[in-house]
C-alpha cells in the first residue's frame, strides 16, 4: 500500500529519480526467484510505496531491470497507471510467486555439499538454506519426512549422533525443526 502525505507527488517522483541512481537503486538481472523476492522487497520499499507520480515509479521500475528481464517479460514501455501495474504484474508472473520462491529454496538445500566436521563457514550455509527454506514452506510442510532425511545425510557422522543423543535425553522427536534447534 502506498505511503500517503500531503507532498507533491511531481516532486517526490523528481527527488526520488534524482537520489536512485546507481548502486541506490535496486537492480534486478533475473537471475533467481529469491533474487527477484529481494528485489522486490527492496523495489516496493523505496519506490512503489512513495507518493510519487506514476511516470517516475515506472521510469525506476524499467531502470531498475536487466535487458533479459525486459525480453522475458515482453512488455511495452509505458509510463502510465496501467502499464507500470501491467509490468508489475507481469514480473510476478515471471518471477514471483510462493512456489517459485519454495521451489528455488528447496534447489538450495539439493544443492548442498556435506557439512565438514569443524567448518563453521559449511555449518552456517546449511542452517541458513534449510531455515529459509523451512520460513518459507511453512511448519507442516518443513516437517515432511523425506526433507530430514535428505537434510540429516549432510551432517557428519559424530554431528549425527550427539543430536540423536539430544534428541533421546529432552525426549525430542528427530525432525528438521528439532535439527535447527
Amino acid at each position: 500500500r502506498p505511503r500517503t502525505d500531503n507532498r507533491d507527488p511531481c516532486k517526490v517522483g523528481k527527488e526520488l529519480r534524482g537520489t536512485l541512481q546507481g548502486a541506490a537503486l535496486p537492480y534486478f538481472d533475473g537471475s533467481s526467484a529469491s533474487a527477484y523476492a529481494r528485489y522486490r522487497a527492496m523495489f516496493i520499499e523505496i519506490v512503489h510505496r512513495e507518493p510519487a507520480d506514476i511516470w517516475s515509479k515506472a521510469i525506476l521500475l524499467t531502470k531498475s531491470l536487466s535487458e533479459q528481464v525486459h525480453a522475458r517479460i515482453d512488455v511495452p514501455l509505458a509510463y502510465t497507471e496501467p502499464g507500470y501495474a501491467r509490468m508489475i504484474e507481469e514480473l510476478e508472473e515471471a518471477y514471483g510467486g510462493e512456489d517459485r520462491l519454495l521451489n528455488d529454496s528447496l534447489m538450495e538445500i539439493r544443492s548442498l555439499s556435506s557439512v565438514k566436521e569443524g567448518n563453521i563457514k559449511d555449518l552456517e550455509q546449511f542452517v541458513s538454506s534449510i531455515r529459509k527454506y523451512v520460513n518459507q514452506a511453512g511448519a507442516e510442510r518443513a516437517q515432511e519426512r523425506s526433507l530430514y532425511l535428505d537434510i540429516v545425510f549432510l551432517i557428519p557422522y559424530r554431528y549425527k549422533n550427539d543430536y540423536k543423543d539430544w534428541c533421546a535425553q529432552q525426549d525430542r522427536i528427530e525432525c528438521t525443526r528439532t535439527l535447527l534447534e
